[in-house]
């Protein structure tokens, strides 16, 4: 049974979509990129506190799938800066979940968790809890996802799980983590009011990792990308003043 896999980028993060959709080689995955113009992001982020404060459109391409897809079937929607490191084993992970009939499934993230890789099923339970977090996001512009989907957490009748951080882990707490079987990395970077900035330590980051990113990014060039767009420091900024958050090896 092969497991839906949405994710979402835009101009911006034309190359890392490159990587990512590069990188899943498992059939087992039904990989569908979802594009979304850049400009509708600008809309509403780098406003607030943290850059993503006030922007919920993941959120309300989630709510849609969940009301496409048949009742109780699982999908999975991420953010597009992963990089795999082992693809094996990935698939029966996730499906450990499935089997256990798990409504909700996210990253550890400290006390709380990451909801930028989710594995959810199709039900009244998760079309009600996004539905609340959708209309809470639309209200509230001063908040952003998780400060609305984690306090929500508690009125959710369905059952949650945080996913093994062995498995599927944040780039910032990679050193920490017993490296032997973790299959993902998320890419994080440290929330700069300058996306370039947020960008190049996804790039930094994804190379560190081993990823020939120069590959992915001259790719994006190649179909019509500017520097600017993919977020690329030129030669008249200085990359040195980037605040390398993503802790690869």
């Amino acid at each position: 049974m092969a497991i839906p896999w949405y994710y979402v980028y835009s101009q911006r993060y034309e190359a890392l979509h490159y990587m990512f959709k590069d990188s899943i080689k498992d059939e087992r995955f039904n990989v569908t990129p979802l594009f979304v113009e850049q400009s509708e992001f600008n809309k509403v982020t780098y406003n607030g506190a943290h850059y993503l404060t006030g922007c919920f459109i993941k959120q309300e391409i989630i709510l849609h799938i969940l009301k496409k897809l048949p009742k109780n079937s699982y999908f999975l929607f991420t953010d597009v800066d992963f990089v795999i490191l082992n693809e094996k084993g990935l698939y029966e992970f996730l499906k450990g979940y499935m089997d256990r009939e798990v409504d909700m499934a996210y990253m550890w993230e400290g006390d709380k968790c990451n909801v930028g890789f989710a594995l959810l099923r199709a039900n009244e339970k998760t079309i009600a809890y996004f539905e609340s977090v959708v209309k809470i996001g639309c209200e509230r512009n001063d908040l952003n996802d998780l400060e609305v989907m984690f306090p929500l957490f508690s009125e959710f009748t369905g059952t949650i799980k945080i996913l093994d951080k062995s498995v599927i882990c944040l780039s910032n707490y990679y050193n920490e983590t017993e490296k032997t079987g973790i299959k993902m990395v998320q890419l994080l970077c440290s929330n700069s009011k300058n996306y370039k900035l947020n960008m190049m330590e996804k790039y930094m980051g994804a190379k560190a990792f081993g990823v020939p990113v120069e590959k992915y990014i001259s790719m994006a060039i190649q179909f019509g990308r500017t520097p600017d767009e993919l977020g690329l420091i030129t030669n008249q900024q200085n990359p040195a003043h980037t605040t390398a958050s993503t802790h690869a090896p």
